[in-house]
């Protein structure tokens, strides 16, 4: 087997899925910035970063220390796995209690509306500019939709990167056979034609199956219907559109 990758590796080595700048409220009612730390590379303590993510397989496998260790004494990243699937009513209860909360979540996309709604998180359409300014190459690996998905009231309030892809596998011999050069998918009509050549010269075989663990949900369904432009409701794609056809 082979693997083809369409993605960075220095913007996923911080930041896996759904990411959302979490915001506090002050005593007023104003929304602030809950990032923590000192000054970082302007002196003093390095900013300190604590990151909640749904599922511990999210996370880097070296667990942040490559970034840590790149970027000593001007950000440090903790992460903390929440895995009940109810970050956003912990954050509620914080928000209420005035507790202090994680700068940055990881949570599924169709709940952006109920974190806006809570005023639990921050845009950051400033920080999208700059790293557009200082990388563009890097900046361009990521697909218009994984911020589209997120801008409510012109403003964007996430990044949901599940609706980029990362790996595409293939079976080298299938693709020889049917005499298809991967190599020149580059959309997902591409992908498409690879299929059916498969198909093609193996009628009876699976050209397309998707990986996941028991009871956590087939997230590549909804990478597809993302990439391909489909609008959702909530978690539901509207298959009759121009994407979800």
């Amino acid at each position: 087997m082979k693997a083809k990758s369409r993605r960075a590796v220095r913007f996923w080595s911080l930041f896996v899925v759904t990411v959302l700048v979490v915001a506090a409220c002050d005593s007023g009612g104003e929304t602030t910035d809950t990032t923590t730390g000192g000054t970082g590379a302007e002196g003093g303590e390095p900013v300190e970063l604590l990151v909640w993510a749904s599922r511990d397989w999210y996370a880097p496998p070296d667990n942040y220390d490559a970034f840590n260790a790149e970027h000593e004494g001007e950000i440090h990243v903790t992460l903390d796995v929440q895995a009940n699937d109810d970050i956003l009513q912990q954050l509620q209860r914080m928000q209420d209690a005035d507790q202090p909360m994680p700068d940055l979540v990881q949570d599924d996309t169709f709940l952006i509306e109920a974190y806006n709604a809570a005023g639990l998180v921050m845009p950051f359409d400033e920080q999208m500019q700059r790293w557009e300014e200082e990388d563009p190459d890097e900046f361009a690996n990521i697909l218009p939709i994984a911020w589209e998905e997120n801008v409510l009231d012109g403003e964007t309030l996430g990044s949901s990167l599940t609706a980029n892809f990362d790996i595409l596998y293939y079976n080298v011999p299938w693709f020889e056979e049917a005499g298809f050069d991967p190599n020149t998918v580059d959309s997902l009509d591409g992908v498409l034609d690879a299929l059916r050549a498969a198909q093609a010269v193996r009628p009876d075989g699976i050209p397309l199956t998707v990986q996941a663990l028991p009871t956590t949900g087939v997230t590549l369904l909804k990478t597809f219907f993302s990439a391909a432009g489909a609008p959702f409701e909530g978690a539901v794609p509207d298959l009759q559109s121009p994407g979800g056809i």
